[in-house]
Order: C-alpha cells, then structure tokens, then sequence
C-alpha cells in the first residue's frame, strides 16, 4: 500500500487504508478503488487511473464531461455543494440599503471550526444581484461573517439561507502579504502596518498614471515619493471598476 500522497503544494497525506466501492454519475455504477486519508478537502478526487480506464473526456469550451465513450455527460464544475457553500444565517431576511454594505452572519460547515478559511464568491452570483468580498474569515460554531455590497438604486433583501460564498482552505492560497499590528501608545489604538518593499521613482510614477492619481504639484519631490509609496502598499483598496471591488 501507498504511503501516501502528494499534494498541489507538494506536502504529504499519509493514506490510512485503501477501499473499494462504486460511484453511481447519472445511473452509471463504476468501481473505484480509493485511497484513505484524514482530514480531507474534498469527500472524493477522481484521479487520472479512474478517467482512463472510464474514458472520461473533458471539453472545456462547453465545460461538460463525458464518461463511458459519452454515455452519460455531466457539468465539468458545480457550485451547489451543500457542505463547502456559506449561506445567511439571519433568523430574519435581511434588508440593505441601496448603495451600501453590510456584514451579515453566515452558516457554514462545522468541520471548518476554530480555523481560517478563505471566502470565495459564487461565480454564478457575483455582480449578479450583489457584490461579495474575498475575505480570510475565523469560523467558530458553524457560523461565520460576510461582507455584502448592494450597488443597486434600489434595497437588496436577502432570504435566509441564500447562498453567499464557497468556503477553501488555507491549503489553496500560494502567496500572502503580510500585515503586523502594533499599539498606539499615546492613543492606544490598534494599527495595521503593510510590510513592502520600496519602489523606484519609475514604477512609483507609472503606477500614479495608471491608477489616474491627481496629486498635489506643490509637494516636494520626497513628499510626493512618499505619498506615492503610501498609496502603492495599499494599491488593493482602489477600484477602478466594478470587478475589482
């Protein structure tokens, strides 16, 4: 027996046991021989063996999969899977007011208590009705929180149990900026510090030009790079267009 497998971000899953079992896809049964291990993202991963030997075909343009020489087709991704969707907890619907944001309490999935996950917005919902924020969120009791953005002229009600966002691991991020906080001692406020690295005057001043900064021309030459690192290290929090909220 294997002992075990490796992982996108090449760390190791030890395997526990293998077993053997069929997996029924639209009335077709096929046996599958699947390898044990804890803790797992996914309930199952359906690997390369299993696609060959059930030749399983892929067709990405119109994001269906066939199996069995296209006896039985299915979509290539779904969203609606229960266990990894985070819906709104409220007892009551919620009410949002045009051109506004709200956090609101969401349900998710109780395996993922007392961790840090990443949030995603449901591609099918994103910018449909309302805007969500990618956000690393600390789940405690199956409940979590969302951020909801209403662009619309008009109130946004949301029903309980509407799905908001898919719930990922820490595993699927590959990079990260850091952030430190620190005290105010004379205020004795909490303050965020972003850690970057400094930049030179070119990619300073191409960066103002794409981004369209109007900025002071009485500022001296240091007070202008300084202004203009500032607003570099936190280039994430300007939108300029609705996808990049």
């Amino acid at each position: 027996m294997s002992t075990g497998l490796i992982t996108a971000n090449c760390s190791r899953m030890p395997v526990i046991t293998v077993v053997e079992f069929q997996v029924n896809i639209s009335g077709l049964f096929m046996p599958v021989t699947a390898k044990v291990v804890e803790n797992p993202v996914h309930d199952l991963i359906l690997g390369a063996s299993f696609m060959k030997y059930n030749q399983v075909s892929i067709d990405f343009r119109t994001r269906m999969v066939s199996m069995a020489d296209d006896l039985v087709r299915g979509p290539l991704q779904s969203d609606n899977k229960v266990q990894k969707c985070v819906t709104c907890a409220c007892e009551r619907s919620v009410c949002i007011s045009p051109y506004s944001e709200a956090i609101i309490s969401a349900t998710c999935d109780k395996k993922f208590d007392n961790q840090t996950v990443l949030l995603e917005p449901l591609t099918q919902f994103q910018f449909r009705r309302f805007a969500l924020a990618r956000s690393f969120n600390c789940c405690e009791n199956g409940k979590t929180i969302c951020q909801v953005i209403n662009y619309n002229p008009q109130a946004l009600v949301l029903l309980r149990c509407t799905k908001l966002v898919k719930m990922e691991p820490l595993s699927v991020v590959v990079s990260y900026k850091l952030f430190n906080k620190h005290i105010d001692l004379e205020g004795d406020n909490e303050l965020e510090t972003v850690f970057s690295q400094p930049q030179s005057n070119e990619v300073l001043e191409h960066f103002c030009e794409e981004y369209g900064f109007n900025i002071n021309p009485k500022l001296t030459p240091d007070q202008r790079g300084e202004l203009l690192q500032l607003l570099y290290d936190y280039m994430a929090v300007f939108a300029r267009t609705l996808s990049e909220i």
